[in-house]
């Protein structure tokens, strides 16, 4: 999977925020998450599209260093992976 998206974030103190995600993610399938009967074949017979994505979460920021934060974020919404935990830092 790979997309794009958007990130609107909402400061509620220095470290805690919630957030709206929407976006887009193209997809490329393994028969066996759309045909329950699975296929032997290679790419071919895998199925690939756009799909449209909308979530919301809460997210937490700390400082690590100088000018260096860890986020830790988690979110739901209707998308391929349903909801997520994301832990990045940003420099």
């Amino acid at each position: 999977m790979a997309g794009l998206n958007h990130e609107i974030r909402f400061n509620h103190s220095k470290s805690f925020y919630t957030h709206l995600v929407t976006g887009v993610d193209y997809y490329k399938m393994d028969p066996l998450f759309y045909d329950l009967g699975g296929s032997d074949s290679e790419d071919k017979d895998k199925k690939s599209g756009l799909s449209p994505h909308i979530s919301g979460g809460l997210g937490f920021r700390s400082a690590i260093g100088k000018d260096v934060h860890l986020y830790i974020e988690l979110d739901v919404g209707i998308k391929a992976s349903i909801a997520n935990i994301n832990i990045g830092i940003m420099m």
